[in-house]
């Protein structure tokens, strides 16, 4: 019998208007005790964190242990493991993920990029200037410092720069420009 917290208390309440002789009482309250069960979510890890902390965790069967040996990992064995562990919460999810388990977080997509067309206004006749680029001290230039990635602008760039306005030309980066 599974109930919750609350269920219990109201049981537990009850038990003790209603019960007779203290033997009586005891049974109940064993038998809603031990019925109690607390329902942890898994918790959401990176992928390859859980994953090394699958192997890591194998060797291990008594939470103590296992948190004592979380110290003392190498990070030649557990890069990933080792990296992720910065902060003590993310140490006290690494244990709540060896109690209860975990899950992978979804995984993020890419965010979407556009290349911006320079506005023919702009274009000198011996420049050939057709593409913005971010400069290489913040903000926007017409040509290329440090190759075709900075052609590519986010949403929030766009935004920054202005480049979300009519004039410009917006191409995503998935189709050919």
């Amino acid at each position: 019998m599974k109930i919750s917290k609350e269920e219990a208390v109201q049981d537990l309440m009850s038990a003790a208007d209603n019960c007779i002789t203290e033997s009586d009482l005891r049974e109940h309250f064993e038998h809603i005790i031990f019925g109690l069960t607390v329902d942890h979510p898994k918790v959401k890890l990176p992928r390859e964190v859980g994953e090394e902390l699958d192997q890591f965790a194998a060797s291990y069967v008594d939470v103590l242990q296992f948190a004592y040996h979380l110290y003392a990992l190498h990070v030649t064995e557990f890069p990933a493991l080792v990296n992720w562990l910065c902060s003590a919460e993310r140490r006290w999810m690494i244990i709540d993920a060896f109690r209860y388990g975990w899950e992978a977080e979804p995984e993020a997509e890419p965010e979407a990029k556009w290349y911006v067309k320079a506005p023919e206004s702009w274009k000198a006749d011996d420049c050939g200037v057709d593409w913005l680029h971010k400069s290489s001290r913040g903000g926007v230039d017409l040509y290329s410092h440090t190759g075709e990635s900075d052609e590519q602008f986010t949403h929030a760039e766009l935004k920054k720069y202005h480049l979300d306005s009519d004039i410009f030309t917006l191409v995503p980066v998935e189709d050919e420009k």
